[in-house]
This record gives structure tokens, sequence and C-alpha cells, in this order.
């Protein structure tokens, strides 16, 4: 009979918050990810911030205190015009005790494989001709849910397919997949 499938998965956080899970119900078993450790939602603040607000969830979801959002800006030196570097996103994780590592060429395989073993993933991909971050959340048989900073919950469910569409490095370079990887 195997793993019954769950209609609406409800995570509950140390916050107390409960955040359901919508449009992915197709492909989830309850028991393979109740046990990960999840980016916590959380919603930037400014439009250009994407970076360090994705750096507060993953402290956040593995109980690491967070010095907020807009410190963490200033500690990657965010700014509009250029965002996040990527450079500094991964030393400031490095500061708060994590390993963290920026792939090129990533695989959806490799990222699934990667949050079975409890790793975090922050991806680059394209929204509205621009770069920008986002959490990894899950990866399915047939979906990728990403907990979205611009939206500030797990809205982000993409087909496989649709998201490798996204997920490239911008016009110069179109089969880049960049990814932090967090341990």
């Amino acid at each position: 009979m195997g793993i019954p499938k769950c209609i609406i998965l409800i995570v509950v956080f140390a916050s107390g918050g409960i955040y359901p899970l919508k449009g992915v119900a197709s492909d989830f078993s309850c028991e393979k990810y109740l046990s990960r450790i999840m980016p916590f939602p959380y919603r930037q603040v400014l439009p250009y911030t994407c970076g360090p607000a994705c750096i507060h969830s993953q402290l956040l979801a593995r109980y690491i205190s967070s010095p907020g959002e807009g410190k963490i800006a200033k500690r990657t030196r965010t700014n509009e015009k250029e965002g996040t570097r990527v450079e500094a996103m991964v030393d400031v994780l490095h500061s708060f005790g994590l390993k963290a590592h920026f792939r090129e060429s990533m695989t959806l395989l490799e990222i699934k494989t990667g949050l079975s073993k409890g790793k975090g993933y922050i991806v680059n991909i394209q929204s509205e001709g621009e770069g920008h971050w986002a959490n990894v959340a899950f990866v399915t048989q047939n979906h990728i849910i990403l907990m979205d900073p611009l939206q500030g919950d797990y809205s982000g469910s993409y087909s496989h397919s649709d998201f490798l569409s996204i997920w490239y490095g911008g016009p110069t370079q179109p089969t880049v997949r960049l990814a932090i990887e967090i341990e």
C-alpha cells in the first residue's frame, strides 16, 4: 500500500507559525520531508535584499540567532544597483559557523540528494529579467518548491522544466546553474 500522500503538508516552526504548502500535494509523502531542515518563511524588506533575506531564513531554520535582514545586508554590502554578491553571502554564512560553498552547473538531482542529507540550498533564478535569490524547500519527483523571499512563503512551486527555464546565470550565462550549498 505504501506511504499515504499528503493532501496539504503543514509545517510548524518553533516561533509558533504554521505554514501550509499549496499546490504540490500530488507527489509528497509526509514522512520523507518532515524531518528535514526547512528554510524559514520570511519576506524580504527591500526589493533588492533577497540574498540577505535567504541567509536570515537559513539561519532561523537552523536555530541560529540572526542579526536580521538589515544587518546581514550591511555585512554583505548589498545595494540596489548590484544586489548581493555570492562571495559575500558565502562569507557571512561562514561567519555563523556554517559550511557554505558556491556551486555552478548544479543539477536538480544533486540538490534533491543534498536536501536528503540535511544540506540547504540558495539558488539564483531569473525573475523579471534580473537575478533573484530563493531558498529551496523541496525537490519532488515532479516539482521544486522554493521559499521565495519576494513572497515570504512557499508559493514558488515549479515543474522541473519550468524551474530549469529560470535557473540560469542570465543572458550572458544561459547554462550556468548557480547555487549556494549549506551544511
